[in-house]
């Protein structure tokens, strides 16, 4: 499980650190308000202009606990610490939710927690990631976020993800402009140390931290399972309500049951849709670069063909 270490770093030190980091092949970037960022395999390592030292990644602990404080800091407890766990750090967190379901919207939510006061009482909810939660849940949680931190949530309905995935011809570039996009907007001025953290989604990190930079210069990061840092898990619960709220009214709309997924319930009710609706509504109800779309209306206009040359 990622954890995340914050601390007030002694930047007399800061030499001794660059150079064992440098030793042990972290790759180093210098993002706007710090004093560098370095990467290893398994941890990020950012130190502010400020002297705040922040640690993420799933390889924190060991970090923290094997080389940080026995190495550089000369002292112990910070992994025993109970307020490990909690990670106050102001920052901005950004997930979505639909990319994988035939119908509905692609929708991506960006939160930010702006303070240590926010961040407690966001640590009092019962967030986490959206994929562990009930519809109900979300619903509920969902109002809790919106109350307590500063939010936005893009809902591309299928007509205009379509339009822009033609654009776009790539959903990982599709993904980084909208991640950048949020970000950006919710970027506070100045940065103050905040940071955003996104989950690393195939080969794209290049591309979102060039479309970010393009907009705000606030340090990035991006790492798998993102989902466990708190505000990344408060970002994938609106991302989710706005995903579960688009399909319900969508059904309302067009009167139609649209199974979430991409399997064969969602292949059933496509073929039903366009059989009743035509191509032109289930374009307004679904993705249609998905294979499931160009097998829908294959299969449907083959089949109406034959029917006409085998009509007596």
């Amino acid at each position: 499980m990622s954890k995340n270490f914050s601390l007030v770093f002694d930047l007399s030190k800061q030499t001794a650190l660059q150079q064992r980091l440098e030793e042990k092949g972290f790759v180093f970037s210098f993002p706007e308000h710090t004093i560098f960022q370095a990467r290893g395999e398994a941890v990020c390592c950012t130190l502010y202009v400020s002297g705040k030292l922040v640690i993420q990644g799933k390889g924190a602990q060991d970090f923290v606990e094997f080389f940080l404080e026995p190495e550089i800091l000369h002292t112990f407890g910070l992994t025993s610490s109970g307020n490990n766990a909690q990670d106050l750090t102001p920052r901005i967190g950004s997930d979505e939710s639909g990319k994988g379901d035939f119908f509905g919207p692609l929708c991506i939510a960006t939160v930010h927690a702006p303070s240590e006061e926010v961040l407690s009482k966001l640590y009092q909810t019962t967030v986490r990631d959206s994929k562990a939660l009930k519809d109900a849940e979300i619903k509920k949680l969902a109002k809790e976020v919106k109350a307590l931190c500063h939010y936005d949530v893009m809902v591309l309905y299928p007509e205009t993800y379509n339009r822009l995935y033609g654009q776009f011809r790539n959903l990982n570039v599709l993904l980084a402009w909208a991640h950048a996009s949020l970000i950006a907007k919710l970027a506070p001025n100045p940065l103050n140390n905040v940071f955003a953290i996104v989950d690393q989604f195939a080969s794209s990190k290049s591309l979102l931290e060039g479309m970010l930079q393009k907009r705000s210069p606030i340090p990035l990061i991006q790492r798998t399972k993102a989902e466990s840092d708190i505000v990344v898990a408060a970002a994938s619960v609106l991302a989710r309500d706005a995903f579960v709220s688009a399909i319900e009214k969508l059904e309302n709309t067009y009167q139609v049951k649209l199974p979430k997924g991409a399997g064969a319930l969602a292949k059933s009710a496509g073929t039903k849709i366009f059989h009743d609706k035509g191509i032109e509504t289930l374009g307004k109800l679904a993705k249609s670069h998905f294979k499931t779309f160009t097998e829908i209306v294959s299969e449907g206009t083959s089949s109406d063909t034959s029917c006409f040359f085998n009509a007596p």
